[in-house]
């Protein structure tokens, strides 16, 4: 008999979310809030690994809008096909009228993100298919063997996991890096897509019940509450209230970041005078880093770069 651990990484707000999640009360679920997220990966992980009763994890993200009928789908499906990774499918925040389903290999793969992870935009590097295309069945109905198909609410047998745990795609330097650690290496993101190129080499399927369809609330990063709510770690297990595991899962304390804030100003007021003079925002800044950011992505990394020693052409 199998036994499914729901495991919710939290970090924003959604009502809507909660009120079709609060109505699933046949599996446990583990919601971790308010935490970074590959420290709440590893949270999740950990707790999975522990607890050997569970035989499945199922996971989700907490912006998307389902069913209780889409979870008991997708056990079903698990139950009676013997999927090793069995998942739902949405629609995308990056590009319009598509699905968050590749069959074909994301070939930004091949490159060393590292170097360029502030250009990676899944909107030119991801073929995510026309969602026409999936609900006509052109890859297949009731099931596509996707590529990639994210996490929107996946549900993954235990020796899966075993054999091939999460881990990042890339490590990556933003505002979300409030420990000395994550500044100095950065923090893990693309879980999901180094999920699928682990999946491919170990040979194992992504398949994809087009009938079990989430709708995705779209960009909401500036929702994120991470170091401005309390975190949290709670079980809730089926029919039963839940329990509060935060103490066990103890964050590193959040440290501000100190860095030339009359620098940061300069360079601030140079993009708004150039959006002025209808030049492009990046006009007169120096090193080639900031190719392919948004002024707000640029802005928002800054900080991390103004130090007198390692990089003093800034202070020009």
């Amino acid at each position: 008999m199998s036994k499914i651990l729901w495991f919710i990484p939290s970090p924003r707000i959604f009502p809507l979310f909660w009120s079709w999640v609060d109505k699933v009360d046949f599996v446990d679920k583990l919601i971790v809030k308010n935490y970074v997220h590959h420290e709440a990966i590893k949270i999740g992980m950990d707790y999975f690994k522990e607890h050997k009763e569970y035989t499945h994890l199922l996971l989700s993200s907490d912006d998307v809008l389902g069913t209780p009928e889409d979870v008991k789908l997708l056990i079903k499906d698990a139950r009676k096909q013997g999927f090793p990774v069995v998942t739902g499918w949405c629609n995308t925040a990056h590009i319009e009228d598509h699905a968050n389903i590749t069959v074909k290999r994301v070939g930004v793969v091949d490159a060393n993100l590292n170097k360029i992870a502030e250009k990676f935009k899944p909107s030119k590097v991801y073929p995510y298919l026309p969602i026409v295309d999936v609900v006509a069945g052109k890859y297949g109905y009731p099931f596509i063997k996707a590529w990639y198909a994210g996490f929107p609410l996946a549900l993954i047998q235990r020796k899966t996991l075993m054999k091939i745990p999460f881990r990042p795609f890339l490590l990556q330097i933003d505002r979300l890096c409030t420990t000395p650690r994550t500044r100095a290496r950065g923090r893990g993101t693309g879980y999901d897509l180094q999920f699928s190129i682990d999946c491919r080499k170990n040979r194992i399927p992504i398949m994809v019940d087009t009938r079990i369809f989430l709708l995705h609330f779209g960009k909401t990063k500036k929702l994120v509450r991470v170091n401005k709510d309390p975190n949290s770690v709670t079980l809730v297990k089926a029919r039963r209230r839940p329990v509060d595991l935060t103490s066990n899962y103890p964050r590193e304390p959040y440290t501000p970041l100190k860095y030339d804030k009359k620098t940061f100003n300069k360079w601030k007021k140079k993009i708004a005078l150039n959006k002025q003079r209808n030049k492009h925002w990046y006009h007169g800044l120096p090193y080639k880093w900031w190719w392919g950011m948004s002024p707000q992505r640029f802005l928002d990394i800054l900080p991390y770069h103004l130090d007198r020693k390692k990089e003093p052409k800034w202070f020009k």
